[in-house]
């Protein structure tokens, strides 16, 4: 037999790689993010193609092909991967073809699955269109790699939930804009605002006026909105340009931005003052009444706007007790909370053709309820009326809260602030002496340890009133003149939140007697009110909600401006 030809040591060197890579077993795994983060990245087809392009390249044997649309972020998540893994322990695999590292892994769990793998020799070769690992590779340089991509993906959720929580405080929700509105694709992404869809917008003052007038039922609304419309979703690249579908519709009437507000992680946002409102926030929780009459959700709020607010004048709890009705097709009159069917007629309420929905709100002397004695019921609408009327001096023209505003802080009593200042520094320089005495009673024992500590303490507090600066002083004088002077304009509007919120600030009471409300004002306000009133009186002609609009209203305006200015002057002092 003749003898075997034998290789050069250079062949076999040459040659090596490429048997050894004829004995690699490669399953392609390719990923796309389901979340936003990848949105980027490479699609599923162009990984595939990617792969296969590898493939023919460098004549590789890929056995499968894995695709998934899952994120990496969380370990434990991804059905695609586990198959993998569990085909490479088992031989089934010893390579992997991938696009990047990151698309295998972006959690140090199962990176540091793979680099174990790679480091055991059950993975021989991780072929990217970059770079090629083996498992001679440094794997603190892997566990840098795997941990990079985990870090991005931290950091990148992180930023956009910022840039999220800054859009909502700008008044902007992000994600589509629905129905009504426009994303503005003008701006690069995250700064992308709404513009209004005129032509939608119509469509949606017209059902939103049909269901608050409470006479027919959601679903013969939507059926009446497509026979009359034809409303259609807005059309975009792959979907869209269909008509709102009956489920669309229900979200739409359960969606708050049409009331001016919306929610982001739970915490609630008012939208961009540039966009319109289609209807006010009651009437945006009496539509959820109307919907939810049976199925309440956690959404609607039961509150009303004065809880807390008002007062028995022995300082009882004044309650609330809320009243939703509803009057059946056969004109019988119901509670309808609860109710899914008529109690009269047997009507499925859903099915009413004509239904008229009706609330009230009441307010009541709990404890008096509670000992059996008779309690009278107050309505909303009376409170609301008693609060118009004791504001309605309030009631000013722009430039004439900016008069105020400008002039709030021109006039000084000099010999008053003198006074003041001198009082003050006594006061102050006789607490300090009162110290000094109680450490020689301390020292001489004639006091205790716990009798010293308890006077100190009441100087202390004393002495942090006195120290309370000008400027705190004069910045609190401001804010609840400002406050003041808009209160009117916030109990004309219909947002309970801006009601509550000026009776706060301005730290008004409300008062009932079972007969009487009473609404009471703090000093400073009487004295505002009491100087606006005063100047009407001096000049009949004086109008305070058109003052300083044209030339006879200023001129009419100038015979009253000393007796103003000397009211913002008593204002301020009730501050001092």
């Amino acid at each position: 037999m003749g003898q075997q030809p034998v290789l050069s040591l250079a062949i076999k060197k040459t040659l090596l790689p490429f048997f050894c890579m004829q004995s690699l077993k490669y399953i392609n795994y390719n990923r796309k993010s389901s979340d936003s983060e990848d949105k980027q990245m490479l699609s599923i087809v162009a990984q595939e193609e990617s792969a296969q392009e590898m493939a023919v390249r460098f004549t590789l044997s890929v056995t499968e092909t894995i695709s998934e649309s899952k994120s990496a972020k969380i370990p434990g998540m991804r059905m695609g991967f586990a198959r993998m893994v569990s085909g490479i322990k088992k031989g089934k695999y010893n390579a992997i073809i991938c696009w990047k590292l990151d698309r295998l892994a972006r959690n140090m769990v199962e990176g540091g699955e793979i680099i174990e793998l790679l480091q055991q020799g059950k993975i021989q070769e991780i072929r990217t269109p970059g770079k090629t690992y083996t498992p001679n590779e440094n794997a603190i340089l892997l566990a840098v790699e795997f941990g990079s991509a985990n870090q991005f993906s931290r950091d990148l959720s992180v930023n956009v939930k910022r840039g999220q929580r800054k859009k909502a405080q700008m008044g902007i929700p992000h994600g589509v804009a629905p129905f009504g509105f426009i994303n503005d694709k003008r701006e690069e992404k995250g700064n992308r605002r709404w513009l209004v869809d005129t032509e939608r917008m119509e469509i949606l003052r017209a059902v939103f006026s049909k269901v608050l007038e409470g006479r027919s039922s959601a679903r013969s609304i939507y059926t009446w909105m497509i026979q009359t419309y034809y409303p259609t979703t807005m059309k975009r690249k792959r979907i869209g340009g269909k008509p709102i579908a009956e489920s669309y519709f229900y979200t739409m009437l359960r969606n708050p931005i049409y009331a001016g507000f919306f929610y982001y992680e739970e915490e609630r946002y008012e939208l961009d003052p540039a966009l319109p409102k289609v209807i006010t926030e009651a009437q945006y929780y009496r539509i959820q009444r109307m919907l939810n009459a049976h199925t309440p959700s956690a959404r609607i709020k039961h509150e009303a706007t004065y809880v807390g607010l008002i007062q028995s004048p022995a300082k009882e709890y004044i309650g609330t007790d809320f009243k939703f009705q509803l009057i059946c097709d056969c004109k019988y009159k119901f509670s309808y909370t609860n109710r899914t069917h008529c109690p009269k007629c047997g009507r499925v309420i859903a099915e009413l053709e004509n239904p008229k929905y009706l609330s009230y709100i009441y307010y009541y002397n709990v404890p008096r309820k509670k000992r059996g004695e008779k309690v009278t019921m107050l309505s909303e609408v009376t409170v609301e009326e008693t609060i118009r009327e004791k504001l309605s001096p309030l009631q000013l023209s722009p430039d004439m809260k900016r008069w105020i505003m400008e002039n709030a802080t021109t006039l000084t009593d000099l010999n008053e602030e003198e006074l003041k200042h001198r009082r003050k520094a006594e006061a102050v320089a006789d607490l300090n002496n009162k110290k000094r005495r109680l450490r020689g009673l301390l020292a001489d024992e004639i006091i205790s340890k716990d009798e010293y500590l308890s006077d100190i303490q009441a100087i202390d507090a004393e002495l942090e009133k006195l120290t309370v600066t000008d400027e705190e002083t004069q910045q609190q004088y401001l804010q609840s003149l400002e406050a003041a002077l808009n209160a009117y304009d916030a109990f004309q509007s219909n947002i309970s939140e801006h009601k509550s919120a000026v009776l706060y600030t301005l730290s008004s009471n409300l008062t009932w007697d079972e007969k009487n409300l009473e609404f009471i004002k703090p000093k400073w306000m009487e004295v505002l009110i009491k100087g606006i009133e005063e100047a009407m009186r001096k000049n009949p002609q004086f109008e305070p909600k058109e003052s300083l609009a044209n030339k006879d209203k200023t001129e009419v305006f100038a015979s009253v401006s000393p007796s103003l200015l000397q009211t913002l002057l008593k204002v301020r002092k009730c501050f001092n």
